[in-house]
């Protein structure tokens, strides 16, 4: 931690990032706790699924990124689902019961319904802040605004770089108190992320660690946005 200086110069910089990975994490971490904890109870863990969801709608309010974070976690619940009853993978078939226990319909609402809630919810202290009714054509109206101006916006070019570079990136950018991810952290990440690699749905941990590196990552191959800052592999190097 000490010689990482992505995770050094983000704990001193108010931005939207930190609040999207610390809901982001707290989100992942309440959805493996209701599938790995043992003797819960069904309520127990339709509350921690009904947490991880509200917690994961309020990522994706910090910063849209947190869209990511709820895909991955949605499609680890419907692979288990699906899948459990057919493998005998003693740590899936675990899984897929405790999410069983909890129910299908409880896990829908909980990644479907309540994420929504929770990112509309928080346009209302906005709005009443604006002085602007607590309206459907409102928050509309404002998300495509942010939407268009993330379109045309030309951006910073000296901390825009090409999202394919990020994780081999090893020059200090000065323009941002000398940000670049601790070069020994970023080999050992991408050689650990190999590993994970070969056990990936055989194993929930690795499983997890591949597609929540690869979807925080990939995803600004598709996003059509014309500045990309080196600072939003920040998700991505965290996992």
């Amino acid at each position: 931690t000490l010689l990482n200086n992505f995770l050094y110069i983000f704990s001193r910089t108010a931005m939207m990032d930190i609040f999207l990975m610390t809901f982001a994490v707290w989100g992942i971490v309440a959805f493996t706790a209701a599938l790995k904890m043992k003797f819960l109870g069904a309520k127990k863990r339709r509350g921690l699924l009904a947490a991880s969801g509200l917690l994961l709608g309020l990522a994706c309010a910090s910063k849209w990124n947190g869209v990511d974070e709820l895909c991955v976690v949605a499609a680890i619940g419907g692979f288990l689902f699906l899948w459990s009853g057919k493998t005998k993978n003693p740590e899936i078939v675990l899984y897929g019961a405790n999410l069983r226990e909890a129910g299908a319909g409880w896990f829908a609402a909980a990644f479907l319904l309540l994420p929504p809630v929770a990112y509309i919810a928080t346009y209302w202290p906005y709005c009443r802040m604006l002085h602007l009714p607590f309206s459907a054509n409102v928050v509309i109206a404002m998300n495509i605004y942010i939407w268009r101006f993330h379109l045309a916006v030309v951006g910073n070019p000296p901390i825009i770089i090409p999202w394919y570079k990020w994780p081999i990136y090893t020059q200090p950018m000065r323009s941002f108190s000398y940000l670049v991810l601790n070069w020994y952290e970023m080999l050992a990440g991408l050689a650990a992320g190999v590993y994970c690699l070969r056990r990936f749905a055989r194993r929930l941990p690795e499983t997890l660690i591949v597609l929540l590196y690869g979807a925080n990552l990939l995803q600004w191959a598709v996003t059509p946005q014309k500045c990309l800052y080196y600072y939003y592999y920040f998700p991505a190097a965290m996992f």
